[in-house]
């Protein structure tokens, strides 16, 4: 708490990786084949099949990359709290509203355009996934929902991986909660609740509707998990570094077998069903565990073509379907489908360049004046209050200070 926590360069290259997961695992799920696999838990092919069930299958695990992402939002923003000088809540909101809302406005009002500009039409050698995007006109409540960023999934086929950046924001808002709580409280004890209060919510929400705050909570162990390895950073590292290579092989094949669990989610079992459905969120956290403990997994994330990536990676995630279901809408019928799908990542990778550049960048930017705006109006109206009492007395001098 007394210095400055350093920056972990080899976690943005991760967060790169993750997004690079969810771009593979939406160009798969354009073919049937795939499509099928993911929500039907039927292998049509050998190659479905070798591919399908873990470990393979974290190969296209975008559910457990976004899983990553929540992790390694909790840690990087409880490190802002870690600071000499942690920051205002107002600042921090405005902060993290220009770092999330803005870009997401800008992709989001552009999709809107091209859906209603190219008119998609079915595609009978297309996925049930893929049909299930820009399927229907941009009404009035379309544009509300997506505004307010109200997340109801009867209105998610215009950039549909924006529901998780819907949990983003709603944890961004309660997050120095979180903190108060994660740096006051006994880490067993907060990890505990917060698994238990995720557990209860995944049961919980088939029940109840979808309801938004149920929906939410399904993911407060991730923050929280996140939080308390960025508080107890160093004793995390030094234990990780303690473990014979053995045991660290284990908990590294462990946490492939727990991101890729998605591979099963379908099985006749209900209890692997349900196994399935919570072992991602164990495995992000061990993953993190892992890449904090491990200098050579650092080394080796902090190589230049993983970082660009990881500094890029949220216009890749917020635009990279945006970018395929244009693509294929523009040029189905001209070029095999297959062919179309190879060229979505290069191009979601130059246009998701050219958004942290020219949005992203200058949306950053606008936080940071934003908050040195707050801090100094803050600032002056603390040094002005004293000067409007006419007569101070020691007591109320010493009040002051």
């Amino acid at each position: 708490m007394q210095t400055k926590p350093r920056r972990y360069a080899s976690l943005d290259a991760l967060r790169g990786i993750a997004a690079s997961v969810v771009v593979v695992d939406h160009c798969m799920m354009t073919f049937p084949t795939w499509s099928d696999v993911v929500l039907h838990g039927r292998h049509s092919t050998v190659l479905s099949a070798l591919l399908g069930y873990p470990p393979l299958s974290l190969l296209w695990a975008g559910d457990a990359a976004v899983k990553v992402f929540f992790v390694l939002s909790g840690f990087v923003l409880a490190l802002l709290f870690m600071r000499p000088e942690p920051p205002r809540y107002g600042a921090f909101c405005v902060k993290r509203i220009c770092r999330i809302y803005l870009p997401y406005a800008a992709v989001v009002a552009a999709a809107m355009g091209l859906m209603m500009v190219l008119s998609p039409r079915q595609a009978p050698e297309l996925s049930e996934w893929f049909h299930g995007s820009w399927n229907h006109p941009a009404t009035s409540s379309l544009i509300w929902d997506h505004a307010l960023m109200l997340g109801q999934s009867k209105f998610n086929f215009v950039d549909n991986p924006i529901w998780s950046l819907v949990h983003e924001m709603r944890f961004s808002l309660v997050f120095p909660i979180i903190m108060w709580v994660v740096i006051r409280a006994d880490w067993r004890k907060v990890v505990a609740a917060s698994l238990a209060v995720s557990i209860a919510a995944m049961f919980a929400l088939n029940r109840s509707g979808g309801f938004w705050l149920i929906d939410s909570a399904q993911y407060v162990f991730l923050f929280v998990a996140g939080a308390v390895l960025a508080k107890h950073r160093v004793e995390t590292e030094c234990w990780i570094r303690k473990l014979d290579p053995a045991c660290r092989a284990f908990l590294a094949a462990a946490a492939v077998l727990f991101l890729s669990a998605h591979g099963v989610a379908h099985a006749g079992n209900h209890a692997v069903r349900q196994a399935a459905s919570i072992a991602p969120h164990f495995g992000a956290v061990l993953l993190l565990m892992l890449i904090i403990g491990s200098r050579k997994a650092r080394h080796l994330l902090e190589k230049k073509p993983c970082i660009w990536v990881g500094r890029v990676s949220y216009s890749l995630y917020l635009s990279h379907l945006v970018v395929l279901l244009t693509l294929v809408h523009l040029l189905h019928g001209l070029l095999p489908v297959y062919l179309i799908i190879l060229c979505v990542p290069p191009l979601a990778l130059a246009v998701a360049y050219a958004l942290y550049r020219f949005l992203e960048e200058p949306a950053i930017s606008l936080g940071h004046r934003l908050e040195r705006l707050l801090d100094a109006g803050r600032t002056r109206a603390a040094s002005s209050a004293p000067a409007r009492r006419t007569v101070p007395d020691e007591a109320s001098m010493a009040g002051a200070e």
